[in-house]
């Protein structure tokens, strides 16, 4: 079956694999056509990140069905790390419901649970009903922002 693969940066592709192939068998697909390590892929099919040990069937992954890829963040080994954190600004864009936008400086360090723990503070809805879009697609949680490469002046969107 073929599955479509959509990385947060980057071209989305197609990869055939086996129906009982695990996740660490697809990732080392990955790995081979599109040059991806494998230790700096997470898969995610419908909001959940898939474990490497376990079949695609067991997600109710078919044929055709859309993953999204998430690369962990690489510091360019010419680049010259400040032993400050970054601090970048967001523009993030609430629910029409709601009508506003708010704009946060965030330290690029910083973990989306965190993100979304500010917004409760200036906002009051519930952290656990917060959901994080960028691209079209949905933020984990337990990253960071600079996992994503998100520049000064990104725009997220807010659901609820």
């Amino acid at each position: 079956m073929d599955l479509f693969f959509y990385p947060t940066k980057g071209s989305s592709f197609a990869i055939e694999v086996g129906y009982f192939d695990t996740v660490l068998e697809v990732k080392e697909k990955i790995q081979k056509y599109q040059g991806i390590p494998v230790p700096k892929q997470t898969l995610i099919f419908k909001g959940n990140v898939l474990a490497d040990d376990l079949n695609v069937h067991y997600f109710d992954i078919l044929d055709r069905s859309h993953i999204q890829l998430v690369t962990a963040f690489e510091l360019n080994k010419n680049v010259v790390v400040k032993s400050e954190h970054q601090k970048i600004k967001f523009l993030f864009k609430m629910p029409t419901s709601i009508k506003s936008v708010i704009r946060l400086k965030v330290d690029v360090t910083v973990s989306l649970r965190r993100v979304k723990e500010r917004i409760h503070e200036m906002k009051d809805i519930q952290v656990s009903k917060l959901i994080l879009r960028a691209n079209g697609f949905e933020l984990i949680d337990h990253y960071c922002l600079q996992d994503y490469g998100f520049s000064d002046n990104s725009e997220i969107e807010v659901s609820i």
